[in-house]
């Protein structure tokens, strides 16, 4: 019983990391509403202010179904709903995935007007942070 607890503590210690909606130095914009971020991630527009958007995320992350609850007030199941909806009627994709963090961050600064959110403790000096989420 010990151990099971110890693991549960250690498991939500793991997931409760803070969480940054970053974009590199070279994004048009220094800041962005989280109603324009959510617009963004659920992919309701690609553009802001007439400039094109990428929203990009890693594929398998343990503080996605968190991002996403934040942002939308989506749970889980509700978010996959939604994406199959918007993915069989053709009027929009999800983000970009992406298959680990090197690959994001190496993406984030190589593409202009990329946007995407990692946890706090992998930013760098060359991103700009738009959000934050505190656990």
């Amino acid at each position: 019983m010990k151990k099971l607890i110890l693991f549960l503590l250690m498991v939500t210690f793991l997931q409760a990391r803070d969480i940054a909606v970053v974009v590199s130095n070279n994004f048009d914009f220094s800041e962005l509403s989280k109603s324009q971020i959510k617009r963004l991630f659920l992919s309701k527009t690609n553009r802001v202010n007439n400039t094109r958007v990428r929203v990009i995320e890693l594929h398998a992350n343990s503080y996605k179904d968190r991002f996403y609850k934040e942002i939308s007030g989506k749970s889980k199941s509700q978010l996959r709903s939604y994406w199959t909806t918007l993915i069989y009627t053709g009027k929009a994709k999800p983000p970009k995935q992406i298959n680990n963090m090197n690959e994001l961050l190496q993406e984030l600064h190589e593409t202009r007007n990329v946007i995407t959110y990692i946890p706090i403790d992998e930013i760098t000096d060359d991103m700009k942070v738009l959000y934050t989420m505190k656990d």
